[in-house]
C-alpha cells in the first residue's frame, strides 16, 4: 500500500474575504505541490458583537465550524489567527487552539509565544510608503486608522507608523490614531479620525478594506482621496487596486503567505526544526497619492535590469500560476520591454520594429495578460517609459512617432479591456441565471424524506462542485447567540456527489462518527481541496456540507450555505407537517369510531380550551356585526408567540404547551367579556375586542406586553414567554370583512416580528 496522504486544516475568517481567498489559493497551491489534502474551515470572527445588526445577526453560526477540527483526522493546522480573533484577542483564539490538543499548528498574520508563525515584515513596506509621502510629497501632518491592538499585525503596523514619525521629527499626538476593525464598516471611527485631524495631509490605514471604508466617509464629507488627503493601505488587494482612485498600498501577498505556511507545516510534520518566517513586503505606488508617474525618481527606470521588478509589480496575481505556466507571460513582457529598449537605442529603426512589436503586444494581450494586471500600475509605467524614451531623443518628429506607437499600444489595451468587460458581464449574467436555476431546483421536493436531500445536488456543477457530502444531524440543534455550541457525536450522511455522480446512502449506513466526516468510505480518498460549511437556518443548526473548494466558492460560498440551510429547513418543516397530518387523521378516525359530538369539539382548541380557528372566526364575525349595529369600533389583533421552536427544543414540548396555554390565558384576560379570542394556528392567536372610551391599539399593545413582562419577572421558569402583536382598529363605518382586518393586522405583526424579543433563556 502507498503512503497515506496527509490531511491538514485551514482555519480562516470567512471564505468570501479577499485576504482569505488569497491565503486559500496559496495554501492549495502548495498542498498540491506537496501532495497534501486540505480542508478549509471558514468561520467568521470570534466574539464579534452582532447585537443591533439584524442583517448579519446569524453569522455567529459560522464559528461552529471550528468545533469540527478533529485531532485524529487532521495532522496539522494553518490558522489565520489575527483575522479570526480580531474582535476577541489572542487569549480567546489561544483557548480555541488549546482545545485541539497537540495538533501541530502554524499561525499566519500573528506572532504568539509558543507558536510557529509566518508573517510579513510590517515595517519595511510601511516605511517605504511613508517616507515617499514625507520626502517626495512633503507631507507633514499624518494620522492612522489603526486596527485592534490584540492583533500582532495591527500592533506592529501602528508601532512602525509611530517610529517613522518620531524619526522624522513630525507631530505625534494620541488624536492622530483611532482604533477600528479590519473591515470597511467603521464610519464612526473614520469620522472621528477626520474630526480629530482637520489639517491631516496623509492617512495610513491598517489594511485596504478599512481604507476603502475611509474612502466612502471622505466622499460623503466632500473630501477627495488622493487630492485632498493621501491614503496608504496595506495588503495590496485587487479591490484596492480597482478603487477610484486606486489605492497606494503595501504588498503583502497572502498567496505567498499561504504557500510558505504549508511548507513550514510540512517540515514540522516531517520532524524538522522550524523557525518563524518573516516575508518581505513592498510599497506599491498608486493614485491615492495623487498623480504619480512624473514624480518617479530619475534613476528608477533601467529597462534591461529592472524588467523583473516591473513585471512583479504590475502582475502580482500572475505569481499564483507562474510555476505551472512556465513563466510564459513574464518572458513575453520582457520581450516587449527589450523591443522598447531597442527603439530607444536605435530611433531610426522605429518604423521597422513597430510591426513586430505590435504582434508581440497582441500575443501578450491574447494570453490574458490583463487578467492579472494592476491596470493603474501598468499604465503608469507605460507612460513613464514613453517619457524616458522621448527624453533620450527629443526631436519633435521622433516624439510624434513614439506617441503614435504608444497610442497603438493603448488602443489595443482598451480594446482588450472592452472585450474582457463584455465577457465578465456575460459570465455574470450566466451566474445569475444559474443561481436562479439552482434556487429553484434545490427546492424541488414535495415530501420530507431522504430523496428530498438529493435536490440540493441537482445543479451544483455551476459552482464547479463535483464532490460534495451533506451531513444532517439526527435532531436539529438550537444554537443561540453567545451560547456555547456542543457538536453531536454522530451525523447522518444523506446524499453525496462523487466525481459528479449523485448518490444516496441506505438508512442503515448513514450514521457516521462526527470525527470521520473527512475520511470515510464515501469520501474521495485521493488528493482534495475541501471546504466545510455549516447548514443552518436562523437559530437552528441542521448539519454540515463538505464540498470542493472551487473558484466559484470564493464568491458564492455564503450563498450556498444559505440555500442549503433553507432547503434542509423546508425538508424539516415538511417532516413535521407530515407527522401532524398523520396525527390529525388518527384523531379524526378515533373520534368517528367513538361517535363523539364533533360539532362542539370542532370549534374548540383541544390544548388551550379556547376557540380554534373555526370557532373564533364564527364568533368574531358575529361580534363585529353586533358592534356595527350599536355603533362601536372593533379592535382586531393578530398575535404570534416568539421562539416556540427554541422552547420546544431546549426545554421540551411540555414547556412549549405550557407557553401556548399561558398565552391563551393572558389574551383571555385582556378581552374579558368584551371580546373573543382564538388560537388560529400552531403559535398564532387572534382576538376581536369591542373598543371602549379611551381605548386604542397602542394602549392595548402596551397592556399585553406588560402582562407578559410581569409573568416573566415573577415566574420560576428558566425561559421568557413573549409575543409579537399586530393590531387593526375596524371602525364602524368601514365596509370590510374580518379576513381583511386580520390581513391588515398581520401586516403590522410582520413589522413587529422584525424587532421581536429574541431573549429566550433568562440567564443567557
Amino acid at each position: 500500500m502507498g503512503k497515506k496522504c496527509r490531511t491538514i486544516g485551514l482555519l480562516v475568517s470567512g471564505i468570501m474575504d479577499p485576504f482569505t481567498e488569497s491565503l486559500c489559493r496559496g495554501v492549495i497551491k502548495e498542498c498540491r505541490k506537496q501532495g497534501v489534502k486540505v480542508v478549509a474551515f471558514p468561520g467568521k470572527y470570534l466574539d464579534r458583537d452582532l447585537s443591533g445588526q439584524p442583517e448579519i445577526m446569524y453569522e455567529y453560526q459560522f464559528n461552529t465550524i471550528f468545533d469540527y477540527v478533529a485531532p485524529n483526522e487532521l495532522e496539522g493546522l494553518i490558522v489565520s489567527a489575527g483575522n479570526i480573533g480580531c474582535f476577541s484577542g489572542e487569549e480567546r483564539v489561544q483557548e480555541m487552539l488549546e482545545g485541539y490538543g497537540n495538533i501541530p499548528c502554524v499561525l499566519t498574520a500573528s506572532k504568539w509565544d509558543g507558536y510557529i508563525s509566518v508573517n510579513y515584515d510590517n515595517e519595511s513596506g510601511v516605511r517605504e510608503g511613508m517616507e515617499y509621502l514625507i520626502n517626495n510629497l512633503h507631507c507633514r501632518n499624518f494620522a492612522m486608522l489603526a486596527g485592534p491592538d490584540d492583533s500582532t499585525d495591527a500592533r506592529e503596523r501602528k508601532e512602525a507608523f509611530i517610529r517613522i514619525l518620531q524619526e522624522n521629527n513630525l507631530p505625534l499626538t494620541k488624536e492622530q490614531i483611532v482604533y477600528a476593525s479590519y473591515n470597511r464598516d467603521n464610519p464612526e471611527e473614520c469620522n472621528q479620525l477626520l474630526d480629530n485631524n482637520p489639517d491631516v495631509e496623509a492617512i495610513f490605514c491598517v489594511n485596504d478594506d478599512s481604507a476603502l471604508g475611509l474612502y466612502e466617509v471622505m466622499r460623503k464629507r466632500g473630501i477627495v482621496p488622493g487630492k485632498d488627503i493621501k491614503i496608504l493601505g496595506y495588503d495590496n488587494t485587487p479591490a484596492g487596486a480597482k478603487a477610484q482612485p486606486s489605492l497606494s498600498s503595501v504588498g503583502s501577498d497572502a498567496i505567498r503567505l499561504g504557500e510558505e505556511a504549508v511548507a513550514v507545516l510540512c517540515r514540522m510534520l516531517d520532524g524538522q526544526e522550524v523557525e518563524p518566517v518573516v516575508l518581505p513586503a513592498r510599497f506599491v505606488l498608486r493614485n491615492s497619492f495623487g498623480s504619480t508617474y512624473a514624480e518617479e525618481e530619475e534613476d528608477r527606470l533601467r529597462l534591461s535590469e529592472e524588467a523583473d521588478d516591473y513585471f512583479d509589480s504590475i502582475f502580482q496575481r500572475y505569481q499564483n500560476i507562474e510555476s505551472e505556466d512556465g513563466g510564459r507571460l513574464r518572458l513575453m513582457f520582457k520581450s516587449i520591454l527589450e523591443q522598447l529598449l531597442y527603439i530607444a537605442d536605435n530611433p531610426g529603426e522605429l518604423k521597422e520594429v513597430t510591426p513586430g512589436l505590435m504582434k508581440k503586444m497582441d500575443s501578450f494581450l491574447e494570453y490574458n495578460a490583463l487578467e492579472y494586471a494592476d491596470m493603474d500600475d501598468l499604465l503608469l509605467r507605460l507612460e513613464y517609459i514613453f517619457q524616458k524614451i522621448c527624453g533620450v531623443h527629443s526631436t519633435i518628429d521622433y516624439k510624434y512617432e513614439v506617441r503614435n506607437l504608444f497610442d497603438a499600444i493603448y488602443r489595443r489595451i482598451i480594446h482588450n479591456m472592452d472585450f474582457r468587460a463584455s465577457r465578465v458581464n456575460r459570465e455574470r449574467y450566466e451566474d445569475v441565471y444559474s443561481m436562479k436555476i439552482f434556487v429553484r431546483d434545490s427546492l424541488q421536493f414535495r415530501k420530507g424524506n431522504d430523496t428530498a436531500y438529493t435536490a440540493l445536488f441537482g445543479f451544483m456543477d455551476w459552482l464547479q462542485i463535483y464532490n460534495a457530502y451533506l451531513y444532517v444531524f439526527e435532531e436539529p440543534i438550537t444554537h443561540l447567540y453567545q451560547e456555547k455550541f456542543v457538536k453531536p457525536d454522530h451525523v447522518l450522511l444523506k446524499a453525496y456527489l462523487k466525481k459528479g455522480q449523485l448518490n444516496t446512502v441506505p438508512l442503515n449506513r448513514q450514521k457516521i462518527p462526527v470525527q470521520d466526516i473527512f475520511n470515510n468510505e464515501y469520501v474521495e480518498d485521493k488528493r482534495y481541496d475541501f471546504v466545510l460549511l455549516p447548514v443552518f437556518y436562523n437559530e437552528m443548526q441542521y448539519g454540515l456540507l463538505l464540498c470542493d473548494l472551487t473558484e466559484k466558492i470564493y464568491s458564492n460560498g455564503e450563498f450556498l450555505t444559505n440555500q442549503a440551510g433553507a432547503a434542509v429547513h423546508m425538508i424539516e418543516l415538511l417532516k413535521e407537517n407530515e407527522q401532524i397530518q398523520q396525527q390529525l387523521e388518527e384523531t379524526i378516525s378515533f373520534l368517528r369510531e367513538n361517535n363523539i359530538a364533533l360539532d362542539y369539539l370542532s370549534k374548540q382548541d383541544s390544548l388551550t380550551g379556547i376557540n380554534n380557528r373555526r370557532g373564533y372566526m364564527e364568533k368574531a364575525k358575529q361580534l363585529i356585526e353586533d358592534n356595527k349595529k350599536w355603533g362601536r369600533d372593533t379592535l382586531v389583533a393578530y398575535v404570534d408567540m416568539n421562539n416556540l421552536k427554541i422552547i420546544n427544543d431546549r426545554y421540551g414540548h411540555e414547556e412549549g404547551d405550557y407557553s401556548l396555554c399561558l398565552i391563551s390565558q393572558k389574551l383571555t384576560d385582556i378581552v374579558g367579556n368584551d371580546g373573543v379570542v382564538g388560537r388560529i394556528g400552531g403559535d398564532e392567536y387572534s382576538f376581536a375586542l369591542t373598543t371602549t372610551e379611551g381605548m386604542d391599539s397602542e394602549s392595548v399593545e402596551r397592556r399585553i406586553h406588560a402582562l407578559f413582562a410581569a409573568h416573566n419577572r415573577d415566574s420560576d421558569k428558566p425561559y421568557n414567554v413573549t409575543v409579537s402583536v399586530g393590531l387593526y382598529q375596524l371602525s364602524v363605518d368601514e365596509n370590510i370583512e374580518l379576513e381583511d382586518a386580520l390581513s391588515y393586522a398581520d401586516e403590522k405583526l410582520y413589522v413587529a416580528k422584525q424587532n421581536k424579543d429574541r431573549t429566550v433563556a433568562k440567564n443567557g
